[in-house]
């Protein structure tokens, strides 16, 4: 679940990249009273992605209206990740194992009676990115090179 956190935003695969984008934008629309959904289907369909904007607003709109927490959301152009996002990252990734984790994950940030669409919303995103760039994920670290002596 934390394998996002603090991470650089340029080490996301594009669908991570998006996604946070999306979020960040959600959160700075809805603390200023506004509706962000066309600035979203734009960003969506810019990036062919137009089908998982309707799982999105499932996900996020459960979240605004359930949440148990306060849930952070970092600045669009911060350049890492939060610890919020970064859970809410991983969990949209469906588990191959430990689903029951990924429920109890899911409790902390949304109330009981919105938690079967917040679980849908996850579900259904999942399914939207599967054969087109995978679910969330880290997609490049680079690693320094150690074998090279000093610069000279």
């Amino acid at each position: 679940m934390y394998e996002f956190v603090d991470r650089p935003v340029t080490q996301l695969n594009p669908t991570g990249k998006l996604l946070l984008l999306a979020m960040r934008l959600w959160a700075r629309q809805a603390a200023s009273g506004k509706c962000g959904c066309v600035r979203l289907q734009a960003l969506f369909a810019a990036h062919g992605y137009s089908d998982s904007l309707g799982p999105f607003r499932l996900l996020m709109g459960s979240l605004q209206g359930g949440a148990r927490r306060n849930v952070s959301f970092r600045h669009p152009e911060c350049p890492d990740i939060g610890e919020d996002e970064a859970i809410l990252l991983a969990l949209i990734r469906r588990p191959d194992h430990a689903p029951a984790n990924r429920f109890d994950a899911a409790r902390t940030f949304v109330v009981g009676a919105r938690l079967p669409h917040f679980m849908a919303g996850l579900d259904r995103l999942d399914s939207s990115f599967q054969g087109r760039g995978g679910p969330p994920r880290i997609a490049a670290v680079a690693l320094p090179n150690r074998l090279s002596g000093p610069e000279r």
